[in-house]
């Protein structure tokens, strides 16, 4: 490959093969003194830089996918490690019976909710059953006794669940109640 700079001319193999310091760009020495040419290497052409390019994208899949083998152990840590760290609670009875109970409830919270909120906000707030957490439940006549007295704390929301504050309602259930079911405060 031919160098072309004004009117100086230089060999590229010519200078590869006399400079062994191939840190430095290889110089010229003319009319003007010491020059240098601007290029540490020859140029590609774009069809050689493309190929390289391939190869390297190509390179860091394979690299990326575990060398296209399926490594089962590290999978079972990793399944392992992020159950370790994850703290979701689990399903259980107790979980399942308070929901349900909430759904039977949600009118209810729902009304008051209603009411809390009509002078402060333009439109009703939404209750959702897993924002309810109960405070208290006791049950007023002993021992399998029908009459329960159970605190709530819900986070009414509006839009995506932005909260707009915490509210304590206390239901009084019992089957002396009309609908089982009457609001204490």
């Amino acid at each position: 490959m031919i160098i072309k700079q004004s009117h100086y001319a230089l060999d590229w193999n010519h200078v590869q093969h006399f400079n062994h310091d191939f840190e430095k760009e290889p110089k010229l020495t003319g009319q003007d003194g010491e020059m240098e040419i601007g290029e540490k290497y020859p140029k590609m052409d774009r069809g050689d830089a493309m190929k390289k390019l391939l190869i390297v994208l190509f390179l860091f899949l394979l690299c990326g996918t575990n060398f296209g083998f399926k490594s089962d152990n590290i999978v079972e840590a990793s399944e392992k490690d992020i159950s370790l760290m994850s703290h979701e609670p689990q399903d259980s009875k107790e979980l399942m019976f308070q929901d349900m109970l909430m759904l039977f409830l949600l009118p209810h919270i729902n009304k008051k909710i209603d009411e809390i909120y009509s002078n402060l906000l333009n439109y009703s707030p939404e209750v959702y059953p897993y924002f309810i957490e109960v405070k208290n439940v006791h049950r007023v006549d002993g021992f399998r006794g029908f009459h329960f007295l159970m605190t709530i704390e819900i986070n009414p929301t509006v839009g995506p669940h932005i909260p707009v504050g915490k509210d304590l309602l206390t239901f009084d259930i019992s089957p002396r109640n009309p609908k089982n079911v009457k609001l204490l405060t």
